[in-house]
């Protein structure tokens, strides 16, 4: 750890008035220093203005009362610009406040563009390499899946559609081989008692993983037949609803072309009344 001080924080008051009559200090005379390179943990109860003296050291919140030296300068003097000061400052909200109109990388590359005036394409770029490098690192991570207990593997779209995953470590301890003897006739019939064992052992782990396999295995094949139902149950909705919509229309045109005759007959009867009294 570095000598030189980071942030120095002298007798940080902060108060809030509720009314005319009522004041709260959420911080109340606070006073530390950090050095270069330490990790410093603020810990407290919900309510004890720990966020509150956390956004004041760097005026999201304006202290009341004290200094805020941030190498070296102090930032709670108005003819310091503080937004300078932010450019060397990071923080991490409980709520990440990220733009809903933009992308993840809309987002990322928001800040260095506005404040540091890094061109749009420099920073795209950076963006793009971090996102190459954290999806590389990702692909390395590996879970030991082996006497961790039983994992919960949900596999359906309702509640409760889970496969309950129980690997037992197989290795040359917990099969009891590790330290085997066979310098005398008892200790190698001892050892041959003990690598049997393990050998059954390691046949029902076996076995127990070929169960999960078949019952996932079973479960993709379920997953892929109730997905095929379902389209040919959206289909059948399909043509059943175009088959209504046909009878309705022909119903439709029945009755039209029904009107459409009464219509005519209609007009044919004042001339047919003409040619009789004719």
């Amino acid at each position: 750890m570095s000598k030189e001080i980071l942030l120095d924080v002298r007798h940080l008051t902060q108060q809030f008035h509720l009314t005319k009559k009522i004041k709260v200090k959420a911080v109340d005379d606070v006073s530390f220093q950090i050095h270069k390179g330490e990790i410093f943990g603020l810990v407290g109860e919900s309510g004890s203005g720990k966020s509150t003296f956390l956004r004041s050291l760097n005026l999201l919140e304006v202290p009341t009362g004290g200094k805020i030296l941030f190498e070296g300068v102090d930032i709670t003097d108005k003819n310091n610009d503080i937004f300078k000061m932010r450019e060397k400052m990071g923080m991490v909200f409980q709520q990440f406040n990220l733009f809903p109109n933009m992308t993840v990388k809309e987002n990322i590359t928001l800040s260095p563009i506005k404040t540091k005036g890094v061109s749009k394409a420099d920073a795209e770029a950076k963006a793009d390499d971090k996102s190459t490098a954290t999806s590389t690192q990702t692909a390395k991570v590996t879970q030991e899946v082996t006497d961790v207990g039983t994992m919960s593997v949900h596999v359906g779209a309702n509640e409760n559609q889970v496969i309950l995953i129980d690997i037992p470590a197989v290795t040359s301890y917990t099969l009891g081989t590790e330290n085997l003897n066979v310098m005398t006739s008892v200790t190698a019939s001892e050892a041959i008692d003990t690598i049997d064992t393990a050998v059954a052992y390691a046949n029902r782990v076996r076995s127990q993983m070929g169960a999960y396999e078949n019952r996932f295995e079973h479960t993709t094949n379920n997953l892929g037949t109730a997905s095929e139902n379902l389209t040919s149950a959206i289909s059948t909705m399909t043509d059943t609803d175009m088959a209504e919509e046909m009878t309705e229309y022909t119903s439709l045109n029945v009755m039209t072309q029904a009107a459409t005759s009464i219509l005519a007959q209609a007009n044919e009867r004042p001339s047919t009344v003409l040619q009789i009294l004719q």
